[in-house]
């Protein structure tokens, strides 16, 4: 599960060390694209 933490005041969007690899480029975007609209910086 992804989790979007503080860390120093800086919005920071997290994975989990045991998580799915990043397989393409697309999911490389989408959890970008998901980073961002949850206010990662």
């Amino acid at each position: 599960m992804s989790a979007l933490r503080t860390i120093h005041d800086i919005p920071v969007f997290v994975l989990p060390a045991d998580g799915e690899p990043i397989a393409t480029e697309q999911d490389a975007l989408d959890l970008i694209g998901n980073a961002s609209y949850q206010g990662a910086q």
